[in-house]
């Protein structure tokens, strides 16, 4: 038995958990044999919010390749950005699966180490709260706890993405104020998404909103989301 079958999707595949939140676009060829079957061809990753344990990571895109001489030893290529106490963030990922080159910059410059301390602690090496390891101990394990929490939430079956974990997002040390308070960004999602049509549950969206701002002031209201398809 031989393959010959082309594989792609009529709509993006949504990918949404405690951790990712975006959709991928498949361009895929499946050929071999039913002994040694072969994918080739791309993924396409769609913008996407990858949850990291003190930062989030928008990814602008990229693509996942199955190349023709090595279909077995899928490489990445993906682009994200974020901004982290004032740093604007920009991060590059490429190269093979199980061993990819992580690349980080930021304005203003900040070394490649301290580039990743940040993002995982969200600490600098200078602040003085960072030689309390169990501070940075604590950040990581919050973020490992989230999946756990969020089944729970959700009970034994499946997990329902109308449920208060996915409509609830909190987001701090996006910049520090003159007196080195870190800014908070939280929001809640008020629409249900089992109301609408399933062309517009990613497209039109109404949240509840709050932040204490990079001034110390807190600020409160609604926001009204529009996506337009591509």
């Amino acid at each position: 038995m031989r393959f010959d079958v082309t594989l792609s999707a009529a709509q993006p595949v949504v990918v949404r958990n405690t951790v990712m939140s975006g959709s991928v676009r498949p361009d895929l060829h499946l050929g071999g044999t039913g002994l040694v079957p072969v994918l080739t061809g791309q993924v396409y990753l769609d913008p996407t919010t990858l949850k990291l344990p003190a930062s989030t990571l928008s990814l602008t895109g990229g693509t996942v390749r199955f190349e023709t001489d090595d279909p077995f030893l899928p490489r990445v290529d993906v682009q994200g950005r974020t901004r982290m106490l004032g740093y604007d963030i920009n991060a590059a990922l490429s190269g093979p699966y199980d061993e990819p080159e992580v690349r980080l910059s930021s304005t203003p410059p900040l070394a490649q180490e301290d580039l990743l301390l940040l993002l995982f602690t969200g600490r600098l090496p200078d602040d003085p709260a960072q030689s309390d390891a169990l501070a940075a101990a604590n950040t990581v394990a919050l973020y490992l706890a989230k999946d756990t929490l969020a089944r729970w939430l959700a009970g034994d079956g499946p997990t329902d993405e109308d449920s208060f974990v996915s409509r609830f997002d909190l987001e701090a040390g996006r910049d520090v104020s003159k007196n080195g308070v870190e800014t908070l960004e939280v929001s809640y999602r008020l629409t249900d998404k089992e109301g609408l049509a399933s062309e517009l549950r990613d497209r039109r969206n109404v949240y509840l909103v709050g932040e204490r701002d990079r001034f110390e002031d807190y600020n409160y209201g609604l926001r009204l989301v529009f996506r337009f398809a591509r």
